[in-house]
């Protein structure tokens, strides 16, 4: 796939810190074609809160920027919406707003016959307007299971999106059975890691970053998204509060509305960190964590950090999500709080740097390079 043009539809924000499928699959398509990246046009209804005044905020100030150049070939533009899906007079308000939005930057661009790639339902409506010439449906998660969001709606609209798209590719075994149900031909095309990125966590060079220099080892590491959507809050103060002596070091997006663990001064919380640096945070993990919740929505998912921890030779200890249980003979599972101390315990007094290089190397061909190729792949097949 050369030379192409390509709208693509994304459930993050560009500059949100996360490094999803998304933007590891937008990158490697803009090597080779003009990619328009359109930031997340968001699924839940907004509360009368701060943080979604500030989301609100930001999401005009960048819609006032217009298209951003990223690299020679990808650009990346914030249109505004109205969020509140599911009524009828403003989704069509919305279907109008995005067409001229999306036909704009289409011809400023150039963006002839363009293969139409969302990883959202809800922009089902305005399919078919830019004379596209392939619709690719990329579903990483269970949107209807997010917190917020008008289910039965997202749900319809997924549905229409299922039987229009030419292509569903899904990232989990559990999505791949739910959505074969309306669409066959569905790809199972699990996430994949940059290999050669994370594995500077076991370089003699690497340095650990000031910010945890000097935090009390051993240090228990997660990075990801910090909120009740994804983590066992119950879990994390079981580990605090039996060992004092460990750091819990959390990284990542934090939610407004998490419980409040400053009580547990073991616990430490730095927010987001640059995705570069964080084979240089992974060097000081003693073990990486990965304290889902049991839902629906972590049932469903893939979670890319498990690669990621494993790419930097951290041993892993995780509750029983589907997508990990392939991993089994790599990683710890443990299926409640004794046990995931006790594989903490395990994996503290008993790990290697012969342990931490061989995680590294089983990863070598979970690469995203060979993730992409078989993408491009399906999309031309």
């Amino acid at each position: 796939m050369k030379g192409n043009n390509v709208i693509y539809f994304s459930s993050d924000e560009w500059d949100s810190g996360l490094k999803t499928s998304q933007y590891h699959i937008a990158i490697r398509l803009s090597r080779e074609n003009k990619v328009l990246y359109i930031n997340s046009i968001g699924l839940r209804k907004p509360k009368a809160s701060r943080s979604d005044l500030t989301r609100i905020i930001n999401k005009l100030k960048k819609y006032l920027k217009g298209a951003q150049r990223i690299n020679s070939n990808l650009f990346v533009f914030t249109p505004i919406v109205i969020p509140f899906h599911g009524i009828k007079c403003i989704d069509a308000i919305n279907t109008i707003l995005l067409t001229l939005f999306i036909r704009y930057y289409q011809v400023k661009l150039k963006l002839y016959k363009p293969y139409l790639l969302t990883f959202l339902p809800n922009i089902v409506d305005i399919l078919g307007r830019f004379g596209e010439r392939k619709i690719i449906y990329y579903c990483a998660d269970e949107i209807t299971s997010f917190r917020g969001v008008a289910t039965e709606k997202i749900e319809e609209m997924e549905s229409r999106l299922l039987e229009k798209a030419d292509h569903v590719i899904v990232t989990s075994k559990q999505l791949y059975e739910h959505k074969r149900r309306f669409k066959p031909t569905v790809l199972y095309l699990p996430h994949g890691v940059d290999v050669k990125l994370f594995n500077k966590a076991l370089k003699a060079e690497t340095e650990v970053p000031l910010d945890i220099k000097k935090l009390k080892k051993p240090i228990i590491g997660f990075w990801g998204h910090i909120s009740n959507d994804w983590l066992d809050f119950g879990l994390i103060r079981s580990l605090a509060l039996r060992y004092p002596e460990w750091t819990i070091l959390l990284i990542g997006k934090v939610d407004a509305d998490i419980p409040d663990l400053s009580e547990y001064k073991n616990v430490v919380i730095l927010g987001p960190r640059d995705y570069q640096m964080l084979p240089n945070y992974a060097k000081a993990f003693s073990v990486a964590i990965i304290p889902f919740i049991d839902s629906t929505l972590t049932r469903n998912s893939n979670p890319l950090k498990l690669k990621e921890y494993l790419a930097a030779g951290c041993p892993v200890v995780s509750t029983p999500i589907p997508e990990v249980m392939s991993y089994a003979n790599v990683i710890k599972i443990a299926y409640n709080k004794e046990e995931f101390t006790k594989a903490i315990e395990d994996y503290i007094n008993n790990d290697s740097e012969e342990n931490r290089i061989a995680r590294s190397r089983c990863m070598e061909k979970e690469d995203w390079e060979y993730k992409f190729e078989n993408f491009i792949k399906e999309i031309e097949s």
